[in-house]
């Protein structure tokens, strides 16, 4: 079975002239909803980019995010979602004041939080978390040297 061409036509141009309306936000959604920096002492533009997101981690019941602060270092932040708060900043590691430095967070299946960042054409880092389903302790740091292209 197939549309013909001509019969789909005005049934698109409907829908391009129909209005659209927006569902209106409850009070609720719209009054919950906010834009922040929860870490406004080490914040700097870079932070405000959409890079990875965050990761959920069940165990701890917290999401995770990474992000670049001052100098381009990098930062990771738990959000507990039984008790609705932020952990402290934590960093993580140094940037070498260059913004292109984003660090990227991912959940390694051992539990452990791993933050990968290129440092701009040199290596790429890794760091990792000391403690399972945490940020606590001083992460460890291990760096790739770049490879050629094969």
């Amino acid at each position: 079975m197939y549309l013909n061409i001509v019969d789909t036509v005005p049934l698109l141009a409907l829908a391009l002239l129909s209005p659209v309306v927006p569902a209106a936000a409850s009070a609720e959604t719209a009054a919950g909803f906010s834009v922040l920096t929860p870490a406004t002492s080490v914040a700097s533009r870079t932070d405000r980019r959409p890079m990875a997101g965050g990761v959920y981690d069940p165990a701890a019941d917290t999401t995770f995010i990474s992000w670049s602060g001052q100098a381009a270092d990098s930062y990771v932040q738990g959000y507990h979602h039984g008790r609705r708060t932020w952990s402290e900043p934590r960093k993580v590691a140094g940037g070498e004041s260059d913004p292109h430095n984003y660090p990227t967070l991912v959940l390694a299946a051992d539990g452990h939080r791993l933050v990968f960042r290129g440092m701009h054409n040199s290596r790429t880092v890794v760091s990792r978390a000391p403690l399972a389903h945490s940020l606590d302790c001083t992460w460890t740091e291990t760096a790739r040297p770049p490879t050629s292209a094969r």
